[in-house]
């Protein structure tokens, strides 16, 4: 592999949020692919204890842990790379209410801070950044392709809009190739146990009946082996513009009912599925400790992939079931 900028990798590429869901995939894809994979593992406070070996990939030494406002960190994670491929920054959207400032300077700031470290390395040519479907807000279409209004109802989303228009203007000015790539609803087996696919699962092998609000919403389910090789081919692939912005995503949409349908298939379970009434509205002061406003959070939510394949020939493969399956065996081993 070359270092021309027609978008061919030098076989170095440095991954931010290297210890998270998508990273760990990521990194994974990246060595398979024949790269030198090295960057940023996660902030400081998220390291793990020398002795715990639970995650022992993230602790080799070509991953440093730090805050991404620290130039000299970002220096030593990019040093010698050819491509960033950017997924750092807090993955809750509830969360993000009850720390709007913190997520919007960790998504926006964090980013322009990644690729002007990306620009001053004198090596790097191509940034890849992780943006969320959550910019489209309430979609307006049953898949919601690219060119979809924007409209962030979320301090997560707005956030990561911020990411997404930082990142162009420096690309643009620092004369670096880009790709925005949105993501919908990421699954697999480090799911945490918070999120909708992640809870599902525990619930289904819990043994008990599952209730769950809300059983015909709809997501786009698309399993974290396929998102990180389009990740990958994000940042191997040569590209036919120098900013690229792309969907994350299956084009399936999978209610809630048949998500839970699955893990209950998987966890080998006969338990029943019911439907609970939805609450009331979180108040005011529960918005702001962390609960996420039902006028916020789109009933249906799937993405058009048609742009990811046509432009960089990526198909999410992975169906549901399979992917389910392995999160079911992986929390059963983890289980004592």
């Amino acid at each position: 592999m070359g270092d021309e900028r027609d978008g061919r990798s030098s076989g170095v590429v440095a991954v931010t949020g290297a210890a998270g869901l998508i990273g760990h995939a990521t990194r994974l894809a990246l060595s398979g692919a024949g790269c030198r994979v090295q960057g940023h593992a996660g902030p400081p406070h998220l390291r793990p204890a020398d002795d715990d070996q639970s995650g022992g990939d993230v602790l080799d030494p070509a991953f440093v842990w730090g805050e991404l406002a620290d130039d000299a960190i970002l220096a030593e994670a990019f040093d010698g790379a050819s491509t960033v491929i950017h997924l750092a920054g807090p993955a809750s959207v509830a969360a993000s209410f009850a720390d709007p400032a913190g997520a919007v300077a960790a998504h926006a700031a964090g980013t322009a801070s990644v690729v002007r470290a990306a620009a001053r390395s004198g090596t790097v040519r191509r940034v890849v950044v992780a943006s969320s479907a959550e910019v489209y807000g309430i979609p307006q279409t049953e898949r919601v392709a690219e060119g979809h209004p924007l409209d962030p109802l979320t301090p997560y989303a707005a956030g990561k809009l911020g990411a997404e228009a930082a990142a162009r203007s420096l690309a643009y000015a620092l004369d670096l190739e880009l790709v925005l790539l949105r993501p919908f609803t990421v699954y697999g087996p480090r799911s945490p146990a918070w999120s909708l696919v992640g809870s599902t699962v525990r619930r289904a092998l819990s043994g008990d009946d599952v209730t769950m609000t809300s059983l015909d919403r709809v997501r786009d389910l698309t399993h974290v082996d396929d998102v990180a090789a389009l990740f990958m081919t994000a940042a191997l692939a040569p590209l036919p513009h120098q900013v690229l912005t792309l969907n994350v995503c299956t084009g399936i949409g999978t209610s809630v009912a048949d998500l839970v349908r699955s893990a209950l298939r998987a966890a080998g379970s006969p338990a029943e599925i019911h439907e609970a009434a939805a609450g009331p509205d979180p108040t005011r002061e529960e918005v702001l400790a962390g609960r996420r406003p039902a006028s916020s959070d789109p009933f249906r939510l799937v993405g058009d992939p048609t742009l990811a394949e046509t432009t960089l020939g990526w198909v999410a493969r992975t169906h549901l079931d399979a992917g389910v399956d392995g999160m079911v065996a992986e929390v059963k081993r983890q289980q004592p």
